[in-house]
């Protein structure tokens, strides 16, 4: 299985099944700008979501005014959801949390990656089977709650962008995603709801310290759209 990590929209939507759904037996994730298709309302009246894939347990408090669905691999959120059923990128700020199993990436990840998540990120950035045509700066690394993690932002080419990050639970060789896609006109916007957004989240029941997001820069500088290459 191959996966198509943040990319266009409307080609997407016949790839989802094979990218994303765990029930179409692939566990590939997406590292690209596209939302997965979300399976099912999260059901939390004190607006909270959960989700435990592969052993791994996630929760989110859901901001005011957002909306929260499970995925076969995580959890989806995004400031309105409505037209995520309608095969057009709806312009709103959507982030899906997944869980990803690296020997399923089928990447050449030495044992000896001090940084897991850099590691894998900087295989990715390179394939265009991974990013499809966008263009991809280089991943940088940092530490969050005790965890090696990088992220790298995505020009899509199409009007939207997006930042991937991914923190590792080295012991499992698994990785926590999070892949934020937004419109190219409202990507300012990102940065600054990134401490709120995730405030909340929490890894295995551990919270995960906000504060470690001070490594990525502000403003976001996301790179000008040249195809499938590194910026």
């Amino acid at each position: 299985m191959r996966l198509r990590l943040l990319s266009i929209w409307p080609a997407l939507s016949a790839l989802l099944c094979l990218l994303l759904l765990a029930g179409c037996q692939g566990s590939v994730q997406d590292f690209s700008p596209t939302p997965p298709v979300a399976t099912q309302p999260a059901e939390n009246a004190e607006r909270e979501v959960y989700a435990q894939v592969e052993g791994v347990r996630l929760s989110l408090s859901i901001p005011s005014g957002w909306e929260a669905q499970r995925t076969p691999t995580g959890i989806l959120i995004a400031e309105h959801f409505p037209l995520m059923q309608d095969n057009q990128y709806p312009g709103n700020l959507q982030l899906h949390i997944f869980v990803q199993r690296v020997e399923e990436l089928g990447l050449p990840i030495p044992p000896t990656a001090t940084n897991l998540a850099w590691t894998v990120l900087q295989e990715v950035v390179t394939r265009p089977a991974y990013i499809g045509e966008a263009t991809a700066t280089a991943p940088r690394e940092f530490e969050w709650s005790g965890h090696a993690a990088a992220y790298y932002l995505l020009n899509n080419g199409d009007s939207t962008v997006s930042l991937v990050m991914a923190l590792a639970i080295q012991q499992n060789n698994q990785l926590v995603a999070l892949n934020f896609s937004t419109t190219l006109e409202r990507s300012q916007l990102l940065r600054p709801m990134l401490p709120d957004l995730l405030d909340t989240l929490t890894i295995n029941d551990a919270m995960m310290d906000p504060s470690a997001l001070d490594a990525l820069p502000d403003p976001l500088i996301f790179p000008e759209y040249g195809g499938s290459r590194r910026s």
